[in-house]
């Protein structure tokens, strides 16, 4: 349960900063959705880690990277209350224009999760208390100024990203790992049903972020391209067995022999029966066969 006690507007790329309490009583998971963010534990302990990997103490003084798309565990320390007291500063990395030099050169050292042990230093602690006060500041100037605290609140998360050796972990993953990623997990399980959700944990991204990134990188969707490759596999099944069209459907996941030559049509241009025929598949020599 995340209670916000200061919400703080800012302009774009970067969409807002907060302070928040947050009660972590089970596990739970944090969605980064379409925001990367940085994460200032301020006091408290819990425990965090991407799913797959394990999960690592978070403690009072860390910062957490936190890439867009990405999804966060969350548990409970054993030795602590659960009360955990939260800076956020959020990002938008697509509203970062061509000609906004400083967050294009920020946004590489988002795309990746990081944890930086004991990372606010005195500097960053200033940065974080001046930025609280002017957001209850009513005079003029105050959105501005807020705005260049944040700036230079990133630039010295940044500095210390780069002086600092012992992130634990590191995590970057460029749009074609990831899409080589999720193209791993069909060739692994193609055979098997494949949720969206099912490869979206596989690779540590929230389902909307994987569609986008899937298509931008090979222009088709995750899902044609699954049937795509369940039917490329199936040639050689047709080929070489005597099975029924339905049932040569059903073994590389097609739930239906209906689908199945939807799909083989789609992608190979003719049903499967045509390409048994065409290419002198057993099933098709027997017929041949039987009419001699």
């Amino acid at each position: 349960m995340l209670h916000v006690l200061t919400e703080i507007p800012l302009d774009p790329p970067l969409v807002r900063a907060s302070e928040a309490m947050s009660l972590i009583a089970r596990p739970q998971a944090i969605r980064s959705g379409r925001h990367a963010r940085m994460v200032f534990l301020l006091d408290g302990v819990f425990l965090a880690g991407l799913s797959g990997q394990a999960l690592e103490p978070v403690r009072g003084g860390d910062i957490i990277i936190l890439p867009e798309g990405t999804i966060l565990r969350q548990q409970k320390d054993p030795d602590s209350r659960g009360k955990n007291h939260f800076f956020f500063l959020f990002f938008h990395p697509s509203e970062v224009s061509g000609e906004d030099s400083f967050f294009r050169e920020v946004t590489p050292w988002l795309a990746g999760f990081r944890i930086l042990r004991a990372g606010q230093t005195p500097e960053i602690r200033s940065l974080l208390s001046k930025l609280r006060e002017e957001s209850s500041d009513g005079r003029f100037g105050a959105r501005a100024k807020m705005n260049a605290l944040a700036r230079c609140l990133v630039v010295e998360v940044v500095r210390n990203m780069e002086d600092d050796h012992r992130l634990v972990p590191v995590v970057q993953r460029s749009k074609a790992y990831i899409t080589n990623q999720a193209k791993e997990f069909v060739a692994k399980n193609f055979r098997d049903a494949i949720r969206l959700s099912d490869v979206a944990q596989w690779v540590n991204l929230s389902e909307e972020y994987l569609c986008r990134i899937f298509r931008a990188e090979t222009g088709t969707t995750l899902f044609d391209f699954i049937n795509a490759y369940r039917v490329e596999c199936s040639k050689e099944a047709l080929l070489r067995s005597t099975d029924s069209v339905s049932r040569v459907g059903e073994l590389f996941g097609f739930s239906s022999g209906t689908l199945f030559a939807r799909q083989f049509r789609r992608h190979a241009g003719m049903t499967p029966t045509e390409y048994r025929m065409a290419h002198g598949g057993k099933f098709g020599l027997l017929q041949g066969s039987a009419r001699m």
